[in-house]
């Protein structure tokens, strides 16, 4: 055993020892840094910051990570560099308690500086949620160190307020631009200067919101500041020109947005060489001013510009075809990406050619591989369905290229048996020869539907895959649980017109414990994926459904339709277990938007002169076209386009002149069709892994039923009317599934709390919900009674209102879930990802079957048909055919046969 002393004798050897190697890393990381080889000036203080930890020398040490931070930005290694910083601010916490106050601020002021080169890298990686959590919290300690008034503390504003912009939240972010503004202001003479930045800044929010007039004004001012007290060739004045410029181009003054462009071009050309992202960005501009001229020659050469100076490793600019092959080296992928759909534009356009459009759609498959890659880099939802939403014309003028190129091919044909073959293995029965630009129109088709939520489905997945441990998940929901009740608490001072000193104490607290939370969760995350390297690989994986992986799984009564919706055109996909084949027809989207609000509006009135004639011409728009393959199909699988997710495709008319006053004679669409819905074909085709489980319970029924009020607090506000036909609902199918000698349960009434259904674990055949569904500021939520509780160690929000982020929480599993009387389908649309309804909560969770209502249901008459519904299960039908089944019985009487008591009625049902 070793003495007290050899023990400090080994300690000092060790301590030498890092002495000199920390001297010898720091020599290196000061040469390399000298000589502008930052690549391995990172390397080397990355190496002296293990010794300055062993050594305890944190002022060095955050020191060091600032420099790493700088670094990463010169060098362009975004993502690396929020690794590293991020696990160097895992010793902060600790640190502080051995500083006196002195050296406290010291340190909290290097760590500010960390903070917001976190903000830097995690919005140039498309990050803007993340970086938000960042700005805030740079905000607070800067306050904290440098007090109200600093330019530090500015700064920091500014960076709120953009972030705020970024993410449309225009009011927060002409706040804090004014609050930079006042600041800058009144600061000693030597700093007046900084006010070109707010007037900048000001400028950029003003051009956002189309006040060019006033944006110019702005942007004049801060040039006016600019070349005042900085060199004529300074960066700023760059951005300025550059600024200006954009206000030109928006007015229409192309000829004079060339020339500040220029002006631009000749500073940063002189200031950073010719390639670097600044660049890249000019020319793109100029070439769209080029390309609004009608000038596609020089257009084209101007994106083939930004190409090459935005990519380290690629040079050709003499051939406008070219493209790299490989993402390697690239400054900055958002601007990547515009270049890439700015030059496949430009090429769709150029003529009718063939090989302009085939460059078209090689452009475009090179940017969808960038937004998977881009994709990789991002953990919240939020800033992946901003990506989602900034993609999604992208992937329909893709498709349009497809369209036109297909016509080139329509005397050719093309074996796909290839298609999928990394899914599926080969069958000789699904070796079909089709256009192969259809079959390339029908993956632009799916890579446009419900991103995300195909994305998070796969993450929750390769979860069970990969085996990772029960108590590590269980860790993931606890502190996402938790950040759910801290965004809760926030989400409702935005709700009070002014705050008082107390309330903004509260609001800093929790947002601390937020973003605590929200890091330690993200930690988690990057730690899953280094510990566990087939996570990684699954969660990553892109599956995206083939036309043959689909008529390999569909049965010979099912055919699928794809619904495409662009501003002119509606295009359908219609595939067989025997055959496919696209659709294209022209349509006005406005037009045919208002025609189904009508349409839906003439279903809740009763009126049946207008409801007769839209419905047939629905019926001639979505089906008629298609009946040469659909001919012996009996049920119909629809993907519909968001537009689309609203129309109970079921209540359309088959027949046109048909007599009015009589719906239970009306030949609607569920008379010769069954029809389900999925959000995509590739979600509809995807196995959701489960652990090994039995049954734990066939049924089980939960109805609040609301005959006592709850109490009204927090987000919980709506008015509930009670449901009392809900209990008999539930009843009634608990004895069905009785009589069957099944195991079922039945809740009801007080009982059915929120805390209950977030404390639901194990697997069951069906779970059943019957109460309201609202919207609670366009998030769709569940409502159940409340029963808060506080727990410091795992906060919930217990109000009653279970949200559709509180359902992706759940930890329950269920063959079919069941939502009556509500509006399931109700939520945000998002372009290119679809409508944000609680069903989406489900979907995530492995739920292979959702029943839910397209608009809310009197409770008497869902508790007609789901108990007709489940009857005709406990007779051995199918759920499909079960529901439709319950349906027709509805048509049989003239008080249920109108569609609004049963249409709404809608099944999301995976293929087997």
């Amino acid at each position: 055993m070793q003495t007290f002393a050899q023990k400090s004798t080994d300690w000092k050897i060790t301590s030498e020892l890092a002495r000199l190697e920390l001297d010898f890393f720091e020599q290196k990381a000061k040469l390399c840094s000298k000589r502008k080889v930052l690549d391995s000036a990172l390397i080397f203080l990355e190496q002296s910051n293990k010794r300055l930890l062993t050594l305890n020398e944190y002022i060095k040490y955050f020191n060091n990570l600032q420099h790493i931070g700088n670094y990463s930005l010169q060098t362009y290694q975004h993502v690396q560099g929020i690794k590293t910083l991020q696990k160097g601010l895992t010793v902060y916490p600790n640190c502080l308690r051995s500083f006196n106050d002195s050296l406290q601020k010291v340190v909290e002021e290097k760590i500010s500086f960390i903070y917001e080169q976190l903000v830097r890298l995690y919005g140039l990686t498309g990050a803007i949620n993340t970086s938000l959590d960042y700005v805030v919290k740079l905000l607070n300690l800067r306050k904290r160190v440098f007090g109200e008034k600093h330019f530090y503390t500015a700064h920091a504003y500014s960076r709120l307020a953009s972030a705020y912009e970024s993410i449309d939240q225009y009011n927060n972010a002409l706040n804090y631009h004014k609050r930079a503004l006042t600041i800058y202001k009144n600061l000693p003479k030597k700093y007046q200067s900084f006010q070109k930045y707010s007037l900048n800044n000001l400028g950029v929010f003003h051009s956002k919101l189309s006040n060019y007039a006033l944006a110019l004004e702005y942007y004049n001012k801060a040039l006016k500041i600019s070349l005042k007290f900085n060199s004529k060739y300074s960066p700023f004045v760059a951005a300025n020109y550059g600024n200006i410029a954009n206000v030109h181009l928006n007015n229409g003054l192309f000829d004079l947005a060339l020339e500040y462009y220029n002006k631009a071009l000749r500073i940063r050309k002189r200031n950073l060489g010719d390639k670097h992202p600044f660049i890249s960005n000019l020319y793109n501009q100029v070439g769209l001013i080029f390309h609004k001229q009608n000038k596609f020659g020089q257009a084209i050469k101007y994106y083939q510009k930004a190409l090459v100076s935005n990519i380290e490793s690629f040079s050709d600019t003499i051939n406008v075809y070219a493209l790299p092959k490989y993402f390697k080296g690239i400054y900055n992928n958002q601007t990547l990406l515009t270049t890439l759909t700015s030059k496949a534009s430009l090429l769709a356009r150029l003529n009718t050619q063939k090989t302009n459009l085939e460059q078209a759609h090689k452009t475009y498959q090179l940017a969808d591989k960038l937004v998977d890659k881009m994709r990789k880099n991002l953990l919240r939802k939020s800033d992946e369905l901003r990506l989602t939403s900034t993609v999604a014309s992208m992937y329909e003028k893709a498709l349009q290229v497809c369209w036109r190129l297909s016509k080139f091919e329509e005397d050719k044909q093309l074996d796909i048996s290839d298609e999928g073959k990394t899914q599926v293995p080969n069958e000789n029965l699904f070796t079909k020869k089709y256009n192969p630009y259809w079959v390339k129109a029908f993956y632009f088709a799916e890579k446009g539907k419900s991103s995300v939520l195909r994305k998070l489905a796969t993450d929750a997945s390769a979860k069970i895959q990969s085996n990772i441990p029960e108590n590590v998940l269980e860790q993931e929901r606890r502190l996402n649980g938790a950040i759910l009740y801290y965004q809760r608490q926030l989400d409702r001072f935005q709700l009070k017109k002014q705050l008082s000193h107390r309330d903004s104490v509260q609001k800093q607290r929790f947002e601390d414990q937020r973003f605590e939370l929200r890091r330690k969760y993200d930690q988690l995350l990057r730690d899953l994926e280094e510990k566990y390297p087939d996570y990684y690989d699954l969660k990553h994986s892109s599956y995206i459904a083939s036309v043959a992986d689909v008529q390999r799984r569909l049965d010979a009564k099912t055919a699928l339709i794809e619904y495409v919706i662009t501003e002119k055109q509606l295009f359908s996909f219609v595939i067989t277990r025997e055959d496919f084949k696209v659709y294209e027809q022209t349509i006005d989207k406005a037009k045919l938007k208002k025609e189904i609000t009508r349409w839906l509006n003439n279903i809740q009135g009763g009126s049946d002169d207008a409801y007769l004639p839209r419905g047939h011409r629905f019926f001639k728009q979505f089906i008629q076209p298609l009946q040469a393959q659909l001919k012996d199909e009996k049920h119909l699988l629809i993907i519909p386009d968001a537009l689309l997710s609203r129309l109970p495709f079921e209540a359309i008319i088959t027949q046109k002149d048909v007599p009015v006053g009589k719906p239970e004679g009306y030949p609607y669409l569920i008379r010769k069709w069954g029809v389900t819905l999925y959000p995509s074909a590739s979600l509809a085709l995807m196995q959701h892994q489960r652990r090994g489980a039995k049954y734990t319970c066939d049924f089980l029924g939960l109805a609040p039923v609301f005959e006592k009020k709850p109490a009204q607090q927090g987000a919980f506000r709506k008015k509930l009317n009670a449901l009392p036909f809900t209990k008999k609902e539930v009843e009634t199918i608990h004895q069905l599934f009785q009589k069957q000698q099944k195991t079922s349960k039945v809740v009801t009434g007080e009982q059915v709390t929120e805390g209950m259904v977030k404390g639901l674990e194990g697997r069951y055949k069906f779970i059943h919900f019957a109460t309201h569904g609202f919207l609670e500021d366009k998030t769709p939520a569940l409502a159940f009674y409340p029963n808060q509780t506080i727990d410091s160690l795992q906060p919930q929000n217990n109000d009653g209102a279970l949200s559709l982020e509180e359902i992706f929480n759940l930890k329950f599993k269920a063959d079919m879930v069941v939502l009556s009387s509500c509006q399931g389908g109700a939520g945000k649309n998002v372009r290119g990802e679809g409508i944000l309804a609680i069903t989406r909560g489900f979907v995530y969770l492995g739920t292979p079957h959702i029943i839910y209502t397209l608009w809310s249901v009197n409770d008497k008459d869902a508790a007609e048909l789901m108990i007709r519904f489940y009857d005709n299960m406990s007779k051995g039908k199918s759920y499909r055919e079960a529901l439709r089944l319950a349906k027709l019985s509805m048509l049989e009487s003239a008080q249920t046969a109108w569609p609004k008591w049963w249409a709404g009625f809608t099944m999301m049902s995976k293929l087997k």
